[in-house]
């Protein structure tokens, strides 16, 4: 074979031969692009179910049971109190023992006996020490009342990070038999007040009550609202 048609030859075969391993060389290239184009196309969006929408209008609540619960417990209170609504001629205080049952953590019932202290004011002092004259009033020496409360809310206060007090706001109606110096003249009541609770056991009510009875003085006899302002502490039985 000539020269230059067997140089001819061998630069053919080398082309081949190089076309080939070329081919080699990429054939997985192209297997493993294909591939990965499949997995791109399985994420697409637009041929899938939709990512839903996150829920960023959604409410979220916590509520926080109760710390203390009051159901068939029996709580035993006693405080004092002032009367705001006398007449000008008498001071009123008066102290009181008072039982609750609460039937649940909304109703309860109350029995309460008060004993009332009574003072003439200054002025009234000096008009009976000057010119001897007593005024004529009557006033209430003790009391006997039964109620039926009802907490209306539930609720906290915070002091500090880390101390809470919760409370209870109440209202109260019942009957108050109120023995005075003219004798014994029954009437309603009304209560409205705050129960502020300790721990699973200690208690403290505050609040105003108004009684509404008949005074019988010797000239003169009405009715009169008896407003008292009061304080008690208590204790929660298991």
């Amino acid at each position: 074979m000539p020269a230059n048609r067997l140089e001819k030859y061998m630069k053919t075969q080398i082309f081949l031969i190089c076309f080939a391993l070329s081919g080699l060389v990429h054939l997985p290239l192209l297997s493993s692009a294909q591939t990965l184009e499949s997995e791109l196309d399985s994420l697409n969006l637009e041929k899938t179910e939709k990512v839903p929408e996150g829920s960023t209008k959604e409410r979220l609540y916590s509520i926080q049971s109760r710390i203390t619960e009051l159901k068939n417990r029996v709580e035993i209170l006693a405080g004092g109190g002032q009367n705001f609504s006398g007449d000008s001629f008498l001071q009123s205080r008066q102290m009181s023992l008072e039982g609750q049952f609460h039937f649940n953590d909304s109703w309860s019932a109350a029995l309460a006996y008060s004993q009332l202290d009574n003072q003439w004011t200054n002025s009234t002092q000096q008009l009976i020490n000057q010119k001897s004259l007593v005024p004529d009033v009557d006033y209430t020496t003790s009391r006997t009342e039964a109620r039926v409360q009802y907490n209306t809310f539930y609720g906290k206060l915070r002091w500090q990070r880390d101390s809470v007090l919760y409370f209870d706001q109440y209202i109260s109606l019942g009957y108050a038999w109120n023995n005075l110096a003219s004798g014994t003249s029954p009437g309603p009541v009304a209560d409205i007040g705050f129960a502020h609770w300790i721990s699973n056991w200690g208690t403290v009510h505050w609040g105003v009550k108004d009684y509404y009875y008949q005074e019988n003085g010797q000239l003169s006899s009405g009715y009169n609202n008896n407003i008292f302002g009061y304080l008690e502490v208590g204790y929660l039985f298991k």
